[in-house]
């Protein structure tokens, strides 16, 4: 169990119990496109109360218009990292991305 005083974040793939998840939660999805995005924060606010606990909703429709980095920086502006910060997180996540495509469940079929 953790402490009052330790934020917690939530990504989800599915819509959550909200009566579950605790008041000082932020929540984070991703939707197929702009429009999926829009029902989604729609109904976050309406069952899970206020927008100020949705982080973001990440879209594959802007993720294949501003690329990783582009996510990457919107995250960081939720999360008001400095500078040193964000160049660390896009430095990993560049790599997680190399793996994550030659290597995991999105490789292709045909290469394993």
């Amino acid at each position: 169990q953790r402490s009052k005083s330790t934020p917690q974040v939530i990504k989800m793939h599915f819509k959550p119990n909200c009566t579950e998840v605790l008041n000082d939660t932020w929540l984070f999805s991703t939707a197929r496109d702009l429009s999926d995005g829009r029902e989604e924060k729609s109904w976050l606010i309406d069952h899970c109360g206020t927008q100020e606990r949705i982080g973001y909703i990440q879209d594959l429709e802007t993720l294949s218009e501003i690329g990783l980095d582009g996510i990457l920086r919107k995250y960081g502006d939720v999360f008001s990292l400095e500078p040193h910060m964000m160049d660390a997180m896009i430095e990993y996540f560049d790599i997680w991305d190399k793996l994550r495509v030659c290597c995991g469940r999105q490789m292709s079929k045909y290469w394993r």
